[in-house]
This record gives structure tokens, sequence and C-alpha cells, in this order.
């Protein structure tokens, strides 16, 4: 939605509310996650001084011109890398999972099945499990 200048600038006529929701929507396979209080929570940031132009800004920068250039910049990671990917994800489906993988070095996937694009708010108890593990194996005694 923000990456379409057409949709964004259209974006600036709706309420905050509106837009999360409509967001949440297609980022979350838990609907029961998507409650008011989140949405209220979400949209709050948006109202803040610069917060429209700090979605917006992020929302360029993910934008790649083909997937070589992705696969580069995945490289460049040098540390060990734990995914927690959604097995629901309608943004991006499970199968890029193996494609982020595959391009960075010493990395682990987890997925959650139940779960969309944000894992880690649909089912947070599990991802912590998850990144405790991970951070287990390199803790110095």
């Amino acid at each position: 939605m923000l990456r379409n200048p057409i949709t964004r600038f259209l974006s600036h006529f709706t309420p905050p509310e509106f837009r999360v929701r409509y967001v949440l929507k297609r980022s979350f396979a838990i609907a029961e996650r998507i409650t008011d209080e989140r949405v209220r929570r979400y949209a709050f940031y948006l109202t803040l001084p610069g917060g429209e132009r700090a979605l917006e800004a992020t929302a360029r920068q993910l934008q790649y011109t083909s997937v070589d250039d992705l696969r580069a910049q995945l490289r460049t990671i040098r540390v060990p890398t734990q995914i927690v990917w959604g097995g629901k994800d309608r943004v991006f489906h499970v199968r890029e999972a193996q494609f982020f993988h595959d391009a960075i070095a010493d990395s682990t996937v987890t997925t959650l099945p139940a779960s969309g694009h944000v894992p880690q708010e649909e089912e947070p108890a599990r991802t912590v499990e998850i990144l405790k593990t991970f951070l287990a194996r390199y803790r110095t005694p």
C-alpha cells in the first residue's frame, strides 16, 4: 500500500485506524489477534509528529530492483540469524523463508504454521521461546 505512490497519497485521506486495520487483516492469519486495542496502539504512532514520514521512508527502503539485489543484501549479514516465519504469511509466502535462509550464512529458520506475516505479534510466547533457544546457543558460560 505505501510502496505505491497513488495509494500512499490516498492513504492521507483515511483515518489511521482504518489503514491499520486494513494492513493487519492482510498480515495476520490469527484474526482474533486484531483487537481494537492493537489497532489503536498501531494507529497512535501514525499520529505522532514524523510518524507518517517514517513509515513511508521505511516502505521506500524495502523496494528492491531485483531478486539478485535482495539476495546480495542478505548475503552481507555476517552474524548468526534466527528467521521466524509465519506459515500462513500472505505478504511473503512461506517458501520465501528458504530463500532468506539460503542467502544468509549461519541462519536458522523456524516456521510457525498458524501465523501470518507478524508471528511475533500473533504468537509472542512461542516466538520468545524460539529466540531464547537460539540465543542460548551463543551464551558463554
